[in-house]
């Protein structure tokens, strides 16, 4: 996956993105920085509750720079998001759901139930394939070739004991990841973010009271990441979903709605009006063939129609589609993207933009 890169708002995370976010700077770049370090636990130090996301790189940006320095060993005084902290920070960013779904079954007794073998919660086992290999079991749960699919099977299995051992857990059989070994996975990554990290957001806020036009969708052939979507993008899903079993392909997520412009492994700069910012879009590999153990990452789709049959087939399915846009007939090529177009009507974007976050 040669092609991604991270983008933190539209800066690339390379040697270069200190000379845009350090001190003194402004705009819509520092805003999706602050965001960031907010959504990550950083509101106290970022003075959130009086500044919120203000686009100044000032005093309170610094502070909360520095704190996550700090927190994750790293030498910085806070006035420079050098290519070493940015990298550090959107990998926190992007472990952060799996954080919070583990610690919120954890809280609500639910995390024995929902994670063990035969399970179908997928989000919850995906988060624990996620963290565990965070920790140094991706070996177990053959990570390189199905990642955090949300099965709960042999490799999981694999995982569990291999964690048990290592934290002198005993008689444990693998089957049931346990409140336990949950408290102690917490234990270990809660250190890296602020201590803010499982406080719910504006948006999660919205979710959990049932305000919110945003929900999880599910179905047997999305995994990877947890899909959130705007209530009104489930037909576009539900077509997906049809496509992905008619054609036996695994549509493995990687990106879904996101509160502002950042994401991790993109292949192009973000657009300012992205259409995940308001869960019509996500972003994926496939997988198919044998056991859906062959991936068709972003170098193998732009290749189209030069793809594995199932791939093209699945691919001509959203391209074919009156409703649906893919990526890789975007130019610059997009190929691991697919939506339907909702932000080419901006009054509409604009009122599902502040409708999700609560704002006027």
């Amino acid at each position: 996956m040669a092609d991604e890169v991270k983008y933190i708002g539209q800066v690339p995370v390379n040697e270069k993105i200190g000379e845009v976010l350090k001190k003194g700077a402004k705009g819509e770049d520092v805003k999706a920085l602050q965001s960031l370090l907010y959504q990550i636990g950083f509101g106290n130090e970022l003075n959130w509750d009086k500044y919120k996301d203000d686009g100044d790189y000032g005093d309170s940006a610094t502070a909360a720079v520095l704190a996550f320095a700090q927190q994750n060993n790293i030498e910085s005084d806070g006035t420079v998001l050098t290519e070493k902290l940015a990298d550090e920070l959107m990998e926190r960013f992007d472990q952060l759901d799996e954080m919070q779904q583990i610690s919120k079954d954890l809280k609500e007794g639910k995390l024995e139930e929902y994670c063990k073998n035969g399970s179908m919660h997928k989000a919850t086992i995906a988060a624990m394939q996620t963290l565990l290999n965070e920790l140094g079991y991706g070996e177990q749960l053959g990570w390189e070739k199905y990642k955090n699919d949300g099965f709960f099977g042999k490799r999981s299995i694999a995982a569990v004991k291999a964690f048990a051992a290592d934290n002198n857990i005993e008689g444990v059989n693998g089957t049931v990841f346990t409140e336990k070994m949950a408290t102690i996975v917490l234990e270990k990554l809660t250190p890296r973010y602020g201590k803010d990290w499982d406080k719910p957001t504006e948006v999660q806020d919205k979710m959990e009271a049932g305000d919110s036009p945003l929900f999880t969708y599910e179905s047997n052939f999305f995994v990877g990441k947890k899909l959130l979507a705007d209530k009104e993008f489930r037909p576009a899903l539900d077509k997906i979903t049809k496509f992905a079993e008619k054609h036996d392909i695994l549509i493995h997520v990687t990106s879904s709605f996101r509160p502002d412009a950042n994401v991790k492994g993109a292949v192009v700069k973000p657009a300012r009006r992205s259409n995940h910012m308001v869960g019509h879009a996500f972003d994926f590999n496939l997988r198919y063939g044998t056991d859906h153990g062959s991936w068709a990452n972003n170098d193998m789709m732009k290749k189209y129609p030069d793809v594995p049959a199932p791939v093209k087939a699945f691919i001509d399915e959203i391209r074919n589609d009156a409703g649906l846009r893919w990526g890789g007939d975007f130019k610059p090529i997009d190929a691991i993207h697919i939506d339907d177009g909702f932000n080419q009507n901006r009054e509409a974007f604009d009122k599902k933009f502040k409708e999700i976050r609560a704002t006027s």
